[in-house]
């Protein structure tokens, strides 16, 4: 029994192996972080910025913000669990980002005078 496969099968074919598989490397990828800083203080502050996962430091920044300023990285990290520690004027806050059910999500930080505060259920 001889098997005819036409140029256009074959084309199509392929096609669709290479749609195959960039499909299942993109469905994959764990998303990204965004994160927001904002300063609701009266004065400048300086933030000690980290992000672990596991015991692995994951990133590391520093930021001086204005009061009223806000700082966003966009995209700064793959993936949406990390632990995450905010230190200002010698006092450290911790918050655990958990996954929210989307590829890419954002952390909000807000420095107030009194307390730092966290929120991550937001998705882009």
């Amino acid at each position: 029994m001889t098997i005819s496969t036409s140029r256009r099968q074959l084309l199509a074919a392929s096609c669709g192996l290479a749609f195959g598989a960039i499909a299942g490397c993109t469905e994959a990828d764990e998303g990204h972080t965004t994160y927001d800083i904002e300063n609701h203080r009266a004065g400048a502050v300086e933030i000690d910025f980290r992000m672990y996962t596991g015991n692995e430091l994951a990133l590391a920044r520093e930021y001086e913000l204005d009061s009223g300023e806000t700082l966003r990285e966009e995209n700064a990290l793959a993936g949406t669990e990390y632990d995450v520690e905010v230190t200002v004027d010698g006092e450290t806050e911790t918050y655990e980002l958990a996954p929210q059910g989307c590829d890419d999500q954002v952390l909000r930080i807000w420095i107030r005078d009194d307390e730092v505060m966290f929120d991550s259920d937001d998705c882009e």
